[in-house]
């Protein structure tokens, strides 16, 4: 992740999405951005300006508060990749 100056912010270690129903797709939220001395802090999308291909730009004052997450927030990374699920129409498990 980088200011829009071009000065590297931190690297990005979690997207934070909340759910809305089964039937329509959640919402990203914003990031997890790993900052200097390995300090994990939320980046909103509300300050993301642009998304490239191997680089995200954020705008204005970053919060160097930790990262906690929400009980309605999910982490894409850490909380749904590499889990093995159940599919409901065929009760095959699988993993995602």
């Amino acid at each position: 992740m980088f200011d829009s100056v071009g000065d590297q912010v931190g690297k990005i270690r979690d997207v934070v999405v909340t759910s809305r129903s089964l039937t329509r797709p959640p919402v990203i939220q914003g990031f997890v951005v790993e900052v200097a001395p390995r300090r994990r802090i939320f980046v909103p999308m509300a300050r993301i300006t642009s998304i490239e291909p191997g680089s995200v730009v954020t705008s204005g004052v970053v919060n160097l508060r930790r990262f906690e997450g929400r009980a309605d927030e999910t982490l894409v990374i850490a909380e749904l990749l590499d889990r093995r699920v159940t599919l409901i129409d065929s009760d095959v498990e699988v993993t995602n």
